[in-house]
This record gives C-alpha cells, structure tokens and sequence, in this order.
C-alpha cells in the first residue's frame, strides 16, 4: 500500500514539473514569435516611407509620371480592375496588409500602373496607381507622417503627368482633338490647386489659318466659376515662361 502511494506521489510530482517546464517552453516560444512579429516594421515606420528612389531622367527639370519608380523595398502594391470599372488597391509594408481603398475609372484602362514618387513633395513615398495618357480617374495616395498611414489625394484628372521637384509644382497636357491644354498646379493639403493653364484653340481659327492662345486662372476640371480668363493671343512670345520651358522638355 505504502508503495502504491508513493509510486502515485512521484508520479504526480513529475506531471506537475512536466507541466511547469513545458509552460515556460511555450511562454518562450510565444514571446519569440511577438519580437519577430514586431521586427518587420520599424520602429519610425516615417523613416521608412522616406522617399530615397531616384526618378531615371533626374538630370531634366520636369520629370515624367513614366519615369518614376514601379517598385519599392518596403511597399508593395495590388491593384485589381473589377467589371465596373472600379480599381480594388491593396497597400502592403513589408508584406503585412496595411491598408485599402477603392477608386473609380471612367473608362477601362487594360493595364493598371503602379508608381511610387514624392507627389506632393513633403519627402515621403506616395503611390499612384492609374494608367497615364488615357482620359480617366486614378488614385493617388499621399503618406501623412502625423497619423502614419497613406491618404487618398483629390486627384481628379490625369493624362500626362510631370513633376516639377525644384519648384514643387505639377504639370498636365492633355489633348482633345479640337486644342492642346496645358496645366501648372501646386498641391494644397490633399488637394491640388490650379495655378495657370494654356489652352491652344485649333478649331475656332481654323479657317482663319492661325492658333489661338488662351490664358486663364482656375481649375477647368473642378468649379468652373473658378475660371478666369486673363487673355488671348496669337503671339507665342507672349505665353508665359512656364510654358515655353515645359513644351521645350
């Protein structure tokens, strides 16, 4: 009898330690997996949205959506083109899921691209995703570093985009068949601002045998009570400087 007790009593000490060694074992393993976990993103995830690329063609004063970079060390973007013409874009920061938005096309774009640049110019990574040259709506994502996370810009119209990193400001052409349209913007917050734009009207003189130039004030894609034309001309010379330096790129 007294063996059985004591054969019972060792057996239950062993289940106890056991028990123990194995708890801190797993307690082990848990913290492991929570410090490798909190290792992928860095402790300044601001340090890491630092925009560092450079764009292929930095020796020209305007830079061209298309020579921006495609792809990041940090950041990788998904982007999917649905039935109806809305884009699904998933933001991944070292292959974690971060964040998602959704934007609607007015017409279908075949291929979706993606770019990383410093849109807005404040030093951090901001993502287009849309297709250039083609009449429709893209989304474009400005990094805030005061609630680090990505926020989708008011950013309505595209065609040809070019940057202007010296001055900060940002370029658009755009063709309509009857005239060439050019665009000068600065951004505000999320939003862009137009500051200039020239339009040169090849139908309304056509039989004339001269271009129009048309100067004006205003956002031609947002309020057009905003629009102000400050004058027409058919004198080049006249054009502003901004224009002639953008046409000569």
């Amino acid at each position: 009898m007294k063996r059985t007790v004591i054969l019972l009593l060792t057996i239950a000490v062993a289940l106890i330690i056991g028990d123990s060694i194995d708890a801190k074992v797993k307690g082990k393993r848990r913290s492991n997996n929570r410090t490798t976990q909190s290792t992928k993103l860095p402790a300044s995830i601001n340090e890491l949205m630092r925009f560092t690329d450079k764009y292929s063609n930095r020796g020209s004063r305007f830079v061209h959506l298309a020579h921006c970079p495609t792809r990041n060390d940090y950041i990788k973007t998904i982007a999917k083109e649905n039935e109806d013409w809305s884009v699904d874009v998933k933001i991944y920061i070292n292959k974690q899921s971060f964040q998602r938005f959704k934007f609607e096309m007015t017409v279908p774009a075949d291929v979706i691209e993606i770019h990383y640049l410093d849109a807005n110019f404040d030093g951090y990574t901001d993502i287009f995703v849309g297709k250039d040259q083609l009449y429709t709506h893209s989304g474009v994502y400005l990094w805030n570093p005061d609630i680090k996370c990505f926020e989708e810009a008011d950013f309505r119209f595209i065609d040809v985009f070019f940057l202007d990193p010296a001055n900060k400001l940002c370029y658009f052409f755009y063709n309509d068949m009857n005239s060439d349209n050019y665009y000068k913007y600065y951004w505000e917050g999320r939003k862009m601002k137009c500051i200039e734009f020239v339009t040169i009207d090849y139908y309304e003189n056509s039989d004339k045998g001269f271009d129009e130039y048309i100067i004006g004030t205003g956002d031609p894609y947002g309020d057009k009570n905003t629009i102000t034309i400050k004058y027409r001309t058919t004198d080049k010379k006249q054009l502003p400087q901004w224009w002639k330096d953008f046409t000569q790129n």
